[in-house]
């Protein structure tokens, strides 16, 4: 058993003061009902911060978590929209070609035609300039 300190202390003016080392404090704490709550809440707020402690990490684990995970559907989203413009721009592309292939087809079979009417379509808008500039 341990031995603890403690002390009388007489002053002149007759008050007797007490002075003991914290665990007999703690001790004459102990068998009184107050000091037993008082303890008990003690341990009960040290639960207290633990558990708020646990939470605490728990929630930036999930938010954390919750992060990454929009992180990707993000990148997901714009993957598949490059995917999908480049799809888009491939057939674009496509269809401008099927279209100079096929003007250049009507041009080698009318090269005259085709050739009245680039000069046609030149003379119109030289005009429609022209027309402009005069206003």
């Amino acid at each position: 058993m341990e031995r603890t300190l403690s002390w009388r202390i007489h002053r002149p003016s007759s008050k007797v003061i007490d002075v003991t080392g914290p665990k007999a404090r703690a001790e004459k704490m102990a068998d009184d009902p107050i000091g037993k709550e008082l303890e008990t809440l003690k341990a009960d707020i040290s639960r207290l911060r633990q558990d708020i402690a646990h939470l605490t990490e728990a929630v930036r684990t999930v938010a954390q978590d919750k992060a990454a995970e929009t992180k990707e559907r993000a990148q997901n989203r714009v993957q598949e929209g490059w995917e999908e413009l480049e799809a888009k721009l491939d057939s674009l592309l496509g269809q401008g070609r099927e279209a100079l292939e096929g003007a250049q087809e009507r041009v080698s079979e009318h090269p005259l035609g085709s050739l009245l009417t680039a000069f046609s379509l030149g003379f119109i808008i030289g005009k429609l300039m022209d027309l402009g500039g005069r206003r």
